[in-house]
C-alpha cells in the first residue's frame, strides 16, 4: 500500500507536502504563469518538464548541498485529483485548531492539488522554512479557488485567507503554519501532554512536555520559543542539558527544565527532545504506562 502524505513527511529532513483543497476540479495553470508567479516569489526557476500529470520546477536560487553533489531543489505539483477527507481520522481532525469548522470543508472539498519539494532536506533549515512558505504564497496565487489547505507534515488545516492575512515574517511563517504545538489532556485527569510536529521536515527534533499544574498556554509558549531557537541555531542538545524555564508565564534564567531524547508518548511514534519541566514534569515512567490517546 503506497505511503500516505503524512507518512513520508515524518521522515527527518522528508518532503514538506502542500495539499491544496477545492470543492471543484481546477485546470492546471499555464506554464508561462506558473514561471512568472515563482520567479515573483521564489527567484530565478526552470521547467523541469511534466511527469505523470506532475508539473516541476527547478527552484535554482536554492541549491540543496550533499555529500558528494548539489542541485537545486526541485518544486512540483499535481494536476487535480480527488481528495477523500474521511481518512483523515478523529486524532488527526483534533488537532486542527486553527481551522473551526475544518469537518465541513474536508466534506465539501474533494479535490486536490499535491505540491511537493525534492532534495530541499540538503538546504539549511532557515532557507528550507523560508522557502517553503513562499512556494506556498505561489501555490496560493496560482490557485484562487484554493477551499482549504491542509499540511500533513504537521497534521494543521487552514484557510488560504488565514494564510494570507496573517502578519507572520521570516521563519515566524513556518512555526505557525509548518508546525503544529498539541494539547492533551491525559486520562489520569491530572496531567497534560503539549507537544510538537512539524520540525521534522527541518532536521529537527520535536519537542514533548510532560507536566501538571502549569497553565498549557505558558508551555505551548516555550515550545513556540524552543522552536525558534532550534531553528536558527540548529540542534545540539545532549541528554541532561537545561534551558530556560518559565516562570509566571516569561522565560526564566532562574528555573531550569532539563532536556533529553525520548520515545513520543503520543502518536505518530518518533523521538522527540523531552523538557522537564522542572517541579511541575509528571514522572516519565507514568508516561510510558499511559495510552496514546487523549483529548486537545
Amino acid at each position: 500500500m503506497p505511503r500516505t502524505e503524512q507518512e513520508k513527511s515524518l521522515r527527518p529532513g522528508g518532503p514538506f507536502p502542500i495539499q491544496l483543497l477545492f470543492r471543484n476540479k481546477v485546470p492546471q495553470p499555464d506554464q508561462r504563469q506558473a514561471l512568472a508567479v515563482l520567479t515573483e516569489h521564489i527567484g530565478a526557476v526552470e521547467a523541469a518538464g511534466r511527469d505523470a500529470g506532475a508539473v516541476s520546477f527547478l527552484a535554482k536560487d536554492h541549491v540543496a548541498q550533499f555529500q558528494d553533489e548539489s542541485a537545486p531543489v526541485v518544486l512540483s505539483f499535481t494536476s487535480c485529483v480527488p481528495f477523500f477527507g474521511e481518512m483523515l481520522d478523529a486524532f488527526v481532525r483534533a488537532n486542527m485548531w486553527d481551522c473551526p469548522d475544518r469537518d465541513v470543508l474536508l466534506q465539501e472539498c474533494r479535490w486536490q492539488v499535491v505540491a511537493g519539494d525534492a532534495l530541499a532536506g540538503g538546504l539549511p533549515a532557515i532557507q528550507r522554512a523560508e522557502l517553503d512558505m513562499d512556494w506556498l504564497m505561489a501555490l496560493l496565487e496560482l490557485f484562487p479557488s484554493c477551499g482549504a489547505v491542509y499540511f500533513p507534515s504537521a497534521g494543521k488545516l487552514f484557510r488560504p485567507e488565514q494564510i494570507c492575512s496573517a502578519p507572520f515574517t521570516g521563519i515566524q511563517r513556518f512555526l505557525h503554519f509548518g508546525m503544529n504545538v498539541r494539547m492533551f489532556q491525559m486520562p489520569d485527569g491530572d496531567s497534560v501532554i503539549t507537544d510538537t510536529l512539524g520540525l521534522q521536515v527541518l532536521n529537527l527534533p520535536n519537542l514533548q512536555y510532560h507536566y501538571r499544574g502549569l497553565p498549557p498556554s505558558w508551555v505551548a509558549a516555550h515550545a513556540y520559543t524552543m522552536a525558534s531557537m532550534l531553528l536558527q541555531n540548529g540542534d545540539d542538545f545532549e541528554d541532561g542539558d537545561t534551558v530556560d524555564g518559565m516562570e509566571n508565564g516569561q522565560l526564566s534564567d532562574a528555573v531550569e527544565w532539563e532536556c533529553r531524547r525520548e520515545v513520543a508518548i503520543l502518536q505518530p511514534k518518533r523521538t522527540v527532545l523531552d523538557i522537564a519541566a522542572g517541579q511541575y514534569a509528571a514522572p516519565r515512567q507514568q508516561a510510558q504506562q499511559t495510552p496514546q490517546t487523549g483529548q486537545p
